[in-house]
């Protein structure tokens, strides 16, 4: 499916929420004026914990937690250029978690909104993915996966491919 962000193109600001009761958010995804992406994943009951991964228009690719990078590695810019598909990051995703982030999402906050419905939530070896995509590329997939619901917005270059997937015997990559 794909989506179009609305709003200004100096940045936008894109959330990943599931629909059961209410609209809870999962994770956000910023791509900035200048190319950046950064997958945020909002824990508010931890504010100095700030988990996120980074996929700077330099092509550095990095996660950070408590203020610390990890697993930092170059990667193709994320640019005009860009071929391929890189995942920028791959989550396990189940209702308790959801329900335990307890993160509410208001609408009006983003330029987009993908709302995964609770049916659509894995409710074993369920994972959310964020891939960059050249255009009418796949995004990355374990092999035997079962994609549940996949969204892709193609008004970025590359384009960003979000997917909700079960992965049965628990292999991501």
């Amino acid at each position: 499916m794909e989506v179009r962000p609305s709003g200004r193109k100096s940045g936008q600001m894109l959330a990943i929420a599931v629909r059961d009761d209410g609209l809870s958010l999962f994770l956000r995804v910023r791509r900035s004026a200048n190319g950046d992406v950064y997958i945020l994943f909002p824990r508010s009951n931890r504010p100095d914990w700030d988990p996120h991964t980074s996929y700077h228009a330099s092509g550095q690719l990095h996660q950070k937690s408590y203020g610390h990078e990890h697993l930092v590695r170059q990667r193709p810019a994320p640019d005009i250029q860009f071929k391929a598909t890189q995942n920028v990051v791959t989550t396990p995703i189940s209702m308790e978690d959801v329900r335990a982030i307890a993160t509410p999402c208001h609408k009006n906050e983003y330029s987009c909104v993908i709302e995964i419905a609770v049916e659509d939530v894995p409710t074993e070896q369920g994972y959310v993915s964020v891939d960059l995509c050249e255009a009418g590329l796949p995004p990355i997939i374990p092999p035997g996966a079962r994609i549940r619901r996949q969204w892709r917005l193609e008004e970025y270059t590359p384009s960003i491919v979000v997917s909700v997937y079960e992965c049965p015997g628990g292999s991501v990559r």
